[in-house]
């Protein structure tokens, strides 16, 4: 027994240039996921960075006050000890 139906049948143009153009919407929408999932990884990072950055000033900003908190420190120290010296900041 033969098979019969549009099963057997050769595509016609039109259906082979639908079909094309199915798949270039799929290409391009594949790309666009793609594009999609790139800039979603690249701000990821940026943002990862951004904290990092903010992250390591911070720090920086806190070690700079409690230097210098430490340093006042001594300082009025030193002058409790030594009213008589006069104090020179040069910090």
């Amino acid at each position: 027994m033969h098979p019969t139906g549009a099963a057997s049948l050769p595509a016609a143009p039109e259906a082979e240039v639908q079909a094309m153009h199915s798949m270039d919407w799929l290409f391009k929408k594949e790309r666009i996921y793609l594009l999609a999932q790139f800039w979603q990884q690249v701000t990821t990072e940026n943002k990862n960075n951004r904290t990092n950055n903010l992250r390591n000033t911070l720090s920086s900003a806190i070690t700079s006050n409690r230097e210098t908190v430490s340093y006042l420190h001594i300082m009025a120290i030193e002058k409790a000890v030594h009213p008589q010296n006069q104090l020179i900041v040069t910090h």
